[in-house]
């Protein structure tokens, strides 16, 4: 693990759990350090050796089953309709275009 992957997975720590001030002070090694640290802020971090298809789509799969999840419990409809609808007309307009800078290559 890197310096710097070693300081995100402490950074974490320190938003997941609450430290008093008296222990802030007892830890740190810089003058006038946080009073205190308020904890139960979760985070998502992952690690991993090297960058893959997979390690880079776990993230979208994460977050797309996040929203799915959510949509279920607040009964909300994630996929907006009306978006994949403004996308066709976008692109029913812009087709042409795309196909004669094509030709032209």
């Amino acid at each position: 693990m890197s310096r710097r992957d070693g300081r995100r997975v402490t950074g974490d720590e320190a938003l997941a759990f609450a430290k008093t001030e008296d222990k802030v002070k007892a830890e740190s090694r810089v003058a006038g350090a946080a009073p205190s640290l308020e904890g139960n802020r979760p985070s998502n971090t992952k690690l991993a050796e090297r960058v893959t298809p997979e390690t880079l789509g776990l993230p979208v799969a994460h977050y797309e089953h996040t929203a799915f999840t959510q949509g279920r419990i607040w009964n909300r409809f994630i996929r907006s309709k009306w978006g994949v609808e403004l996308g066709k007309l976008a692109a029913e307009r812009t087709a042409p275009e795309l196909e004669s800078m094509m030709n032209r290559l």
